[in-house]
């Protein structure tokens, strides 16, 4: 059984990666981002607690300012993971890793501009993989990035 993994994952290793493993990647990064943000919450209260000596709560801050904390963590995320290893958390799960178009690391000025877009427009972006022949999302075309399998 391990043969035929190994096969397989050799077989694809480096094709484009197709709109479910791409959504789902997309859904495993949302849930870390989602996590983030309360653990970071959750710090903010038990400093408050610490240091400030009121009742341990985790605060809540108003909806605003809740999304634009999220908006921030999760292009930070995004172009920290892309910039980096190529890699979002969700990626990384899936076997899948995000590069220039010619097979390159992504710079930070391109991974920050494909975060933008990613954060702004969401997982509809994605949609447009459904008609491209080369299974790029509307970030990819912009941003001339491409996400292929890419198992260790």
């Amino acid at each position: 059984m391990a043969q035929g993994s190994r096969a397989f994952g050799l077989s694809v290793r480096g094709r484009r990666a197709g709109i479910v493993s791409r959504g789902i990647s997309v859904g495993v990064d949302w849930v870390v981002v989602q996590v983030m943000f309360v653990l970071g919450l959750a710090a903010w209260g038990l400093f408050d607690y610490l240091l400030a000596g009121n009742d341990f709560h985790v605060p809540r801050p108003p909806l605003g300012a809740t999304g634009g904390l999220q908006f921030a963590l999760l292009v930070t995320y995004l172009t920290i993971s892309w910039s980096g290893s190529g890699r979002t958390v969700g990626q990384l799960t899936l076997g899948l890793r995000t590069l220039t178009d010619p097979a390159g690391p992504l710079r930070v000025r391109t991974a920050f501009a494909r975060a933008l877009l990613c954060a702004f427009f969401g997982p509809i972006l994605l949609l447009w993989i459904i008609p491209s022949r080369r299974n790029a999302a509307v970030q990819d075309v912009v941003c001339n990035t491409v996400v292929v399998y890419d198992w260790h």
